[in-house]
Parts: C-alpha cells; structure tokens; sequence
C-alpha cells in the first residue's frame, strides 16, 4: 500500500487501511477534534489567519542582537518553510490521486447505468407477450436461428398466456422477471457501493484542503518570520 501524508502532523507513514488520514491515534484524534473545531465554527480559517498574524508580530529581541543566533533561526524559519512545502506539495499529489479516483469511479457508474443496467430496465418493460416470445419461446428461437420462414408459427398468443390449464408460459415469465429484478438490485447496490466511495474520497479531499490552508497559515508565519530576522540582520 502506497505511503500516505498525516492530515494532523504531516509526516508520511504507510496506512494499514486504505481509507486512514493520519499515521496513529493520537493524529487521529487531534486531527479529528480540530475538524470539528472547524465544523463548530469554534476555529474556522479567518480565526487561523488572524492568529498566524498576530504570531508575524511576536518576534521579540532583548538584549544585544547576536549575529549567529539570528543566522541560525533564519535558516531554522528555513528548514520549516521547504518541510511545509514539502508537506503540501505531497498534500496536492493526494488530493489528485483521489480526484482520478473518483472520475474513474463515476465513469463506472455510468457505464453500469447506461450499459447492463439500462439493458435490463429495457427488457422489465416489455409486454409479457413480447418478452416469452423473443427471449424464452425456445421452439421459436430454433426455428428462427435455422432461417425457417415458418418459424412464425411456433409464436405464442396472448390466449396462451391467458389459458388456466396451461399456466406453465407464465410461471416461466414470472421467473424470468424475478431474475432480472434480482440482476437490476446487484447492480443497484454496486452504483450505491460506488457512490459511498466517492463521498468518501470527496471527504477525505475537503480535509486535506484544510490541511493545506492551515499549512499555508504557518507558510505565512516563518516567511514574516524570515523577513523579520533578515532586517534585524541588517541593522546588526
């Protein structure tokens, strides 16, 4: 199974499920409780950006400015701005992998719907006359196969169907009907199985869309961290 990205921490790890979001439990719960922070509208993203900035403006010196110190927590501010980018870059590859997911997924759908499914949704709504006589009326069949100009004759009547002492054309008609239904609902639950999926993955999108947006909020933080070492740099 192909390495994933931790929607809460970030860092890659291999999913013993296909449809796991974060590398453990702990992850999991506090990705979880964040997301319904969010839901909650307790911390939405405007709150997040107005935090991160409020951070930008928290860089305090004291005391005489130290020229390796600032070196060193500008290239710290750096190896935390590509592991960020690195993060949402492998984020974005996600997202896209799932995105192929489901085209591929909604293309089964409607091949299902306008293919087999559509197939049989045809045959349900023919008369009981016509479908014995072109799919069960196996004397017809033959005839019809072997090109005799006769076969008509072995056709069945609607009287046929209707005749009490010969209820057999019907209990054959009936059975065939119970065997498309039966085909029509395993293909129902298919469509259904497939839709689950999709809503799944399209969940899992919208969280790692989250997750991207609270990365580009620390993006945001050690750039203006960065700057802000820099002109300090400057005024050594």
């Amino acid at each position: 199974m192909n390495n994933k990205t931790c929607l809460n921490c970030g860092e890659s790890f291999t999913p013993k499920r296909s449809d796991a979001v974060c590398c453990s439990d702990k992850c999991r719960a506090a990705y979880n409780y964040k997301k319904k922070q969010r839901k909650n509208g307790n911390m939405d993203l405007h709150q997040i950006d107005n935090i991160a900035q409020q951070q930008e403006n928290d860089v305090i010196i004291e005391g005489v400015l130290d020229t390796q110190y600032l070196i060193s927590k500008c290239n710290e501010c750096e190896t935390k701005l590509e592991a960020i980018n690195a993060q949402i870059e492998q984020l974005e590859v996600d997202k896209s992998k799932l995105s192929a997911q489901i085209l591929v997924i909604e293309e089964e759908v409607l091949s299902i719907e306008s293919g087999d499914k559509a197939k049989l949704m045809k045959l349900m709504s023919l008369s009981d006359l016509v479908l014995y006589n072109n799919y069960l009326n196996s004397a017809y069949l033959t005839e019809k196969k072997k090109g005799n100009e006769f076969a008509y004759n072995r056709l069945k009547s609607e009287l046929d169907l209707a005749n009490k002492f010969n209820p057999t054309l019907r209990v054959e008609i009936d059975d065939y009907r119970n065997r498309i239904k039966d085909a029509i609902q395993k293909h129902d639950l298919e469509i259904a199985n497939k839709q689950l999926l999709t809503t799944a993955f399209q969940n899992q999108i919208e969280d790692i869309c989250a997750r991207i947006k609270e990365l580009q909020n620390q993006l945001r933080f050690y750039e203006a961290r960065v700057l802000k070492y820099e002109a300090l740099l400057l005024s050594v």
